[in-house]
């Protein structure tokens, strides 16, 4: 179990932050609306009455949700700490003793409905925080050493949300990537989120670079695939094409594509290894450089 000052301190900024309530927002009124035809301040309070206790839970669990702003805010209480899951109950318990009912906010509405909650909404609250995954202390020094206070934040909550493994492939990577932060700009926090996603997907014993490049040629194959349904319902009534067993893929070609840069990008900035256009990835010594820029420009030239 961990300090009891830090366990109440953490509990604490949990209480207060809940206490100040929860808005709705686009995703939560669509699922209001579509799912139990709520539209209005008035037929919420409605579902409080007997016998929608189900519809109700199911809302609470979904609203009393920690968003990524309380979640990073929380971080400095975490990052460095070891909670098990003892502290996970206990924090539990208090924060449910302590705050009895929760203030839901319309959009552009003043004033709240409050809700009372039951002690399962408050632990899954509390389960989705995440507390109980300790982030290796090596990772934790290598993150003060290369990453702003603001990267190091988002990172930390990046990891616990997507509950990556801490295997020696996965934190070797990683201690890689932090170092190499640098080279991804503004756009750092969404190389993390694909890179930690495809971490979590592969393997373990699966070779990262290999899978990276994996994931690589899987967007280029989709996103040719996007690009034929574009042709192909040009001369194709859609009905036509649904006859014929045709489905068009789910993704965007956007998104794929800024998916393809982001993998590039990361591929050249740890392994060296640049995508010459046909059909593999090929590894070139760059030689030795003393900073991330001079890499760079070799990488560009090259491109």
């Amino acid at each position: 179990m961990t300090d009891s000052v830090d366990l109440k301190m953490l509990c604490n900024e949990i209480m207060d932050m809940i206490k100040l309530g929860f808005t709705l927002d686009s995703g939560l009124l669509h699922f209001l609306s579509s799912t139990f035809s709520v539209t209005t301040r008035e037929a919420l309070e409605d579902m409080k009455n007997p016998g929608r206790e189900d519809d109700l839970n199911l809302f609470l669990e979904l609203v009393v949700s920690p968003d990524l702003i309380m979640m990073e805010k929380l971080e400095h209480l975490i990052s460095d700490k070891v909670f098990s899951s003892e502290d996970e109950h206990e924090l539990s318990n208090t924060v449910y003793k302590n705050v009895a009912r929760i203030p839901v906010y319309f959009p552009d509405e003043p004033f709240p409905i409050s809700f009372a909650v039951t002690h399962e909404t408050i632990q899954l609250y509390i389960k989705k925080l995440r507390i109980t995954y300790t982030i290796p202390g090596s990772l934790l020094d290598d993150m003060k050493q290369w990453l702003t206070e603001k990267w190091k934040i988002k990172t930390c909550v990046q990891l616990r949300q997507t509950a990556c493994p801490m295997n020696k492939r996965n934190e070797s990577f990683l201690s890689l990537f932090f170092r190499e932060s640098s080279s991804f700009g503004l756009k750092y926090p969404e190389h993390l989120n694909l890179a930690l996603l495809i971490m979590v997907c592969s393997g373990e014993e699966e070779d990262l670079k290999e899978a990276l490049i994996l994931r690589l040629r899987s967007f280029q194959k989709t996103l040719e695939q996007i690009r034929a349904s574009e042709g192909m319902m040009k001369k194709n009534t859609m009905e036509t094409l649904m006859l014929q067993g045709f489905r068009i893929p789910p993704s965007s070609p956007d998104i794929i594509e800024d998916n393809m840069i982001m993998l590039r990008r990361i591929l050249s900035s740890l392994y060296g290894w640049l995508d010459m256009g046909d059909n593999r990835v090929s590894e070139i010594d760059l030689g030795c450089h003393e900073s991330n820029d001079s890499m760079e420009n070799v990488i560009r030239l090259l491109s």
